[in-house]
């Protein structure tokens, strides 16, 4: 009986290795499989590799999901390239930048009004002019950027420095104390916030600016899978067969039937 049990144990353990080396190999030729396509694919798209004319709809939709134009310059439609870089362009400019600016100005007034709540800051001006006013903390021994997140250490008078001073248009860096002063202005968001204001509409305007700009990155997004499809099903409309050659032949043919076999004639269209 033990015999028995030994042997029948053996069995099963070498009937249960087989099987897993079957799988094993069925996975790792499948693996190769789609790796070889893979690589035939981007071969193709990037010109190593040559492609048939049943071929080119894929490729044309491979192209267009790295670079919007691409499929339609590979199908020829080249007067549909200013439409599709329009598109974008303006999908960019008026969608997700300027909605990402509007975010930017709320959120910068909704940071003021908290720090003006808590008691953190004051305004401070040109005493001459007055044309100059800026956001300062009351201790003045460091600052905080409401634009870019970012913290002002008070060196010395009149002196701020941050880990990554802005360049100017020279070329020269920007001491901190210039900079703090520069993106804090009243005038640099006055055409995106217009006010008075609560503290509620500015807070509600944040959220509604930022969700505007994900929404405008989700359908740029969108439109450029749209006009990859868009090449791809122009590419197949090139490829496919619309002449106005129709013709017909007789073809001799074999019905089973439960009697026997009967020979008939077999009636090929060709539209």
């Amino acid at each position: 009986m033990k015999l028995f049990f030994l042997l029948f144990s053996f069995f099963i353990c070498g009937q249960s290795i087989a099987q897993d080396s079957t799988a094993i190999a069925k996975a790792d030729t499948s693996k190769k499989y789609i790796l070889k396509r893979l690589g035939n694919t981007l071969g193709q798209t990037f010109g190593l590799k040559s492609y048939t004319p049943e071929e080119k709809p894929k490729v044309a939709l491979v192209r267009s999901l790295f670079l919007p134009g691409w499929g339609q310059f590979t199908n020829g439609d080249y007067w549909k390239m200013p439409l599709v870089y329009g598109a974008a362009g303006a999908g960019y400019i008026f969608g997700i930048r300027q909605n990402q600016l509007k975010f930017i100005a709320y959120r910068a007034a909704l940071e003021k009004t908290v720090a003006y709540e808590r008691g953190n800051v004051f305004l401070a001006g040109d005493p001459v002019t007055g044309t100059t006013i800026y956001l300062t903390v009351k201790d003045e021994t460091n600052a905080f950027d409401i634009k870019t997140s970012k913290v002002y250490i008070q060196e010395g008078e009149n002196t701020y420095y941050t880990l990554s001073p802005i360049d100017d248009t020279n070329g020269k860096k920007v001491s901190g104390d210039q900079q703090f002063n520069a993106v804090l202005e009243e005038n640099v968001n006055e055409n995106l916030v217009r006010g008075p204001l609560s503290k509620e509409r500015i807070q509600s305007g944040t959220t509604q600016f930022r969700r505007y700009r994900d929404l405008s990155r989700i359908g740029f997004a969108v439109g450029w899978l749209l006009l990859a499809v868009e090449a791809n099903v122009s590419g197949h409309m090139k490829t496919f067969d619309t002449s106005d050659d129709i013709s017909y032949k007789f073809t001799p043919n074999i019905i089973n039937t439960p009697q026997g076999t009967v020979p008939a004639l077999a009636l090929n269209i060709k539209f």
